[in-house]
């Protein structure tokens, strides 16, 4: 980290730790988080391969320069703290994320078929249960399942996958037990948009009568609409947009009431234009807006990608981590 006159240059390596911002601001310029506003204008600079914190108006754009962000979108990450995310056991997905899932946001996960959107997902009702000590929320996860893909067995084997990889942390010596963390997982089949209706209808009693439940997973919302045979006839997107951002705003609702963290699953579809083939998500060009957090899964011969396309405090895009799926989960 270098610094001079009225600007400080953090590197990528820099970031990840939510409490870089915090830190900086208080020791080099003095300045308090969430106390009082701040006395100048500070703009955080993103640039190819590096970030800024400059002082005073907001500088000259040039080619390089991504974007200048005002530094009052940083406070509510600064006040953040790593504990206060859901881990997923990867390293390299965590630091992509600024820590982790986010409660009180919405996360989209998408990509083809057999990218591992679900396994992470169950993952999460596994890793939002551990104990504050090794960084979990020790909560509780409802899983509302669309596509008959969650499985008990397959969940066992990622609790037992946990335990183990618990049991090698240092200074950790409490005892996880397997039919405690399967029981914090809520399962939910949805076979239909009008169940899924009736089922968000019903979260706000559930959310009350389970007030550990700090996770909600919909996996996958797409499945509905490509299943939908009301939608299917549908001439237009004008329908299906509607149901849409219904469930959109639910969520939300939700996500402000409980401060629960949402995540939705989205699958990919083909696009033709030109007379090229593109693969895009399924539920269309205005859904990118809805959610804070986009990660995209790649699956490709050689290797497993997270691709981070869109983050609330404006982390870097297109940025990539590597990933395996194992018997024990995600790592």
């Amino acid at each position: 980290m270098n610094s001079w006159k009225n600007e400080i240059h953090l590197d990528y390596k820099d970031l990840g730790e939510c409490d870089v911002i915090s830190c900086v601001l208080s020791a080099v310029f003095n300045v308090q988080v969430n106390s009082r506003p701040f006395n100048r204008n500070w703009f955080l600079k993103t640039t190819a391969n590096r970030w800024f914190l400059q002082a005073g108006p907001e500088p000259d754009r040039s080619e390089d320069v991504i974007s200048y962000i005002p530094l009052t979108q940083w406070i509510k990450v600064a006040s953040l703290k790593p504990s206060n995310v859901i881990i997923t056991f990867n390293q390299h997905i965590d630091k992509l994320l600024g820590g982790g899932i986010m409660p009180g946001r919405m996360t989209e996960i998408f990509g083809e078929k057999g990218a591992g959107k679900t396994t992470l997902c169950m993952q999460l009702c596994i890793t939002v249960q551990l104990p504050r000590k090794i960084q979990g929320l020790e909560a509780e996860a409802i899983f509302i399942d669309t596509e008959q893909t969650f499985t008990v067995q397959r969940l066992n084997e990622m609790i037992h996958g946990c335990i183990q990889h618990c049991r090698h942390i240092r200074g950790f010596d409490s005892v996880l037990r397997s039919d405690a963390l399967l029981a914090g997982v809520h399962c939910i089949p949805c076979g239909s948009l009008e169940q899924l209706r009736n089922i968000v209808l019903e979260l706000d009693y559930y959310l009350l009568m389970h007030p550990k439940v700090k996770l909600i997973v919909l996996d996958s919302l797409a499945f509905l609409y490509y299943s939908d045979p009301i939608l299917l006839k549908a001439k237009s997107w004008m329908a299906r947009n509607k149901n849409l951002y219904y469930f959109a705003q639910e969520f939300n609702r939700l996500i402000d009431k409980y401060g629960v963290a949402v995540v939705v699953t989205n699958n990919m579809t083909t696009r033709f234009e030109d007379g090229e083939r593109f693969e895009v998500p399924f539920l269309g060009p205005a859904w990118p807006y809805i959610p804070q957090i986009r990660l995209q899964l790649q699956k490709n011969k050689d290797q497993r990608l997270a691709v981070l396309h869109k983050h609330f405090t404006c982390l870097p895009a297109e940025r990539t981590a590597p990933f395996r799926i194992r018997t024990a989960g995600i790592r």
